[in-house]
């Protein structure tokens, strides 16, 4: 589990601005970090977050990270 204070603290390292939400159990079987804007899971590994983008789990239906909606305002900026 996360601490609370450490959680809020945490945001989406591809959208800085979007805060991130606990969720015990994933998708990918593992406790993760949920991105509240576009659903990426970052893996919790022994209690630590693994916030590299590379490692994270797409939500359904995503074939890349290019197509995440926080990527795809961006190229549009």
């Amino acid at each position: 589990m996360i601490p609370e204070d450490l959680l809020q603290l945490l945001r989406c390292p591809l959208d800085t601005s979007i805060p991130l939400e606990y969720q015990a159990e994933s998708a990918a079987k593992l406790p993760a970090l949920r991105c509240t804007r576009c659903s990426l899971l970052y893996p919790v590994r022994d209690e630590i977050p693994c916030m590299l983008p590379e490692e994270a789990v797409l939500p359904p239906g995503c074939p890349d990270i290019d197509h995440l909606p926080c990527q795809k305002s961006r190229k549009h900026s």
